[in-house]
């Protein structure tokens, strides 16, 4: 009797998590050895979790990357808006409370009513890049939280390509042998 082998359904994914791992051990290592950039890690790695929760593909890249530098744009009208609102009198809380009503509101209908089929329409990368914003202390930080992220979105792009050529040869080496 002859058995036939069948495709292990969990390779392909195996491949993947693996590769993205690597990435993000390197990246990690890296990150953790140079001071200066070492507080811009969890940058990188908000980044690199959007990615690999839109699951990204390289044709995306510019809607990733635009987004990021909107979000931005918003992180500061996020950073601003509650202290000009305090100038108009409006107590701090009240301002706060209006301010993140206000911007929240107006990116989502913005950029998922108006601007959805444009390259600015990947909403979990402006959130990504208000919240790395606060996290990282303020707006002048922007330069170096904006590229951590540019090249977390790059380097998981390159992993899903690099993971997607070996399941491709994988499930044709696996579907030769089955059809023999």
């Amino acid at each position: 009797m002859e058995t036939k082998k069948t495709i292990k359904p969990w390779r392909p994914t195996l491949h993947a998590v693996l590769l993205n791992g690597a990435l993000f051990a390197l990246a990690a290592l890296i990150y953790a050895s140079i001071p200066s950039i070492s507080r811009y890690q969890w940058s990188f790695y908000c980044g690199f979790f959007v990615s690999v929760a839109l699951g990204l593909t390289a044709q995306r890249i510019p809607n990733c990357i635009v987004s990021v530098l909107c979000g931005f744009a918003w992180a500061l009208l996020y950073w601003y808006l509650p202290g000009w609102l305090m100038t108009l009198g409006m107590g701090k809380i009240i301002a706060v409370v209006l301010g993140e009503f206000i911007c929240t509101s107006s990116l989502l209908f913005i950029h998922l009513y108006f601007l959805k089929n444009t390259w600015a329409n990947v909403v979990p990368f402006m959130f990504c890049a208000v919240a790395n914003v606060y996290a990282s202390g303020g707006p002048q930080n922007i330069p170096y939280c904006g590229g951590s992220i540019i090249i977390a979105i790059c380097c998981c792009v390159l992993c899903n390509t690099i993971a997607g050529k070996i399941n491709r040869k994988y499930l044709a080496k696996e579907q030769a042998v089955n059809s023999l």
